[in-house]
């Protein structure tokens, strides 16, 4: 069917995209070190920054391709077993409410594509073509949903690919006048060869010239698409809502903590060390079926409202 070959379109695409971010990574972190940083400023007589700089940026690098490994190959969010088995058990006496495109705090919600019982704020993923706990939406750069269990790491992947853009740029743009000097004065060897990736200082090689400009030119698209990735997501986390949950108009968000650093717990754990590094939550605020309310006051005036029958029905 259409709709069929739309989704294995978008997969292919997304599964492209992802092994392009990889990419980039991979030549950000070599470009940077062995030319930029091994041979560029050595040449241009700064090698002396070349150690601090290597110190502040591999960690950043590092953390940023571990978080977008954990995000791609990560869970997002799966409906567990103890879901399951509580539907089973529970039966005919479950409450199933239907599916609407509106906030729905502490109803089971049907979902029309898997024909299961699914928890508050789960979704259905038409590319992956399951339900996700608190499912936010499919990501192509990862290659994967973001939902519960790897929502962290979405964002996560998001600062420090910023963080890597700004470096990249801050470094790499005050070398282009030595570098366009060079060029002009004929001081750039007109070589391609293998032996460029050497970590010595020398003359320049038209290579070290090419790589000084990609990694301009990747630092500067990072910045721009990861400055609107943020821009968006950052402010849904600090609102405690999803992509999905920003549309709804039907109540104030129920979830809502009334601080930005007790909303982005409610993804990242309780405040820690552990908000650095790509890890699963130490102390997580929820088991991705129930979620805090907020203020148990407006929590149960919203509770005690009625679902709007005109609401569009959601899958």
């Amino acid at each position: 069917s259409v709709m069929t070959l739309s989704t294995t379109g978008y997969h292919w695409a997304s599964q492209a995209a992802f092994l392009i971010a990889l990419g980039l990574f991979a030549f950000v972190g070599i470009a940077l070190n062995l030319v930029t940083l091994g041979r560029v400023l050595p040449a241009a007589g700064c090698g002396w920054l070349s150690r601090p700089l290597c110190g502040v940026f591999n960690p950043v690098w590092l953390l940023g391709v571990l978080s977008l490994m954990r995000a791609r190959y990560s869970d997002p969010g799966v409906l567990p077993q103890k879901w399951q088995a509580f539907v089973e058990r529970a039966g005919p006496a479950l409450p199933i409410a239907p599916p609407r495109r509106e906030w729905q705090p502490r109803k089971t919600t049907m979902c029309t594509k898997c024909r299961f019982p699914r928890p508050e704020r789960s979704h259905h993923c038409l590319l992956c073509g399951r339900c996700i706990l608190r499912y936010d939406h499919h990501c192509p750069w990862i290659n994967n949903c973001v939902g519960f269990y790897n929502h962290k790491f979405f964002l996560q992947v998001c600062v420090y690919t910023w963080l890597i853009g700004l470096m990249t740029v801050a470094v790499t743009v005050p070398t282009l006048p030595f570098c366009f000097r060079a060029v002009t004065n004929g001081e750039v060897e007109m070589d391609f060869g293998l032996d460029r990736w050497a970590l010595r200082a020398g003359a320049l090689k038209l290579s070290d010239v090419a790589a000084t400009l990609g990694l301009i030119v990747v630092g500067v698209f990072a910045l721009f698409l990861l400055s609107s990735i943020l821009r968006s997501h950052g402010s849904l986390a600090m609102r405690n809502l999803t992509s999905v949950e920003d549309f709804y108009e039907n109540m104030p968000n129920p979830f809502d903590q009334g601080s930005v650093v007790a909303n982005l717990a409610q993804v990242f754990g309780e405040p820690g060390w552990d908000w650095i590094f790509p890890v699963h939550p130490r102390r997580p605020l929820s088991d991705g079926v129930t979620f805090v309310c907020g203020p148990s006051d407006l929590c149960d005036s919203l509770l005690g409202g009625t679902t709007r029958p005109d609401a569009t029905p959601s899958s």
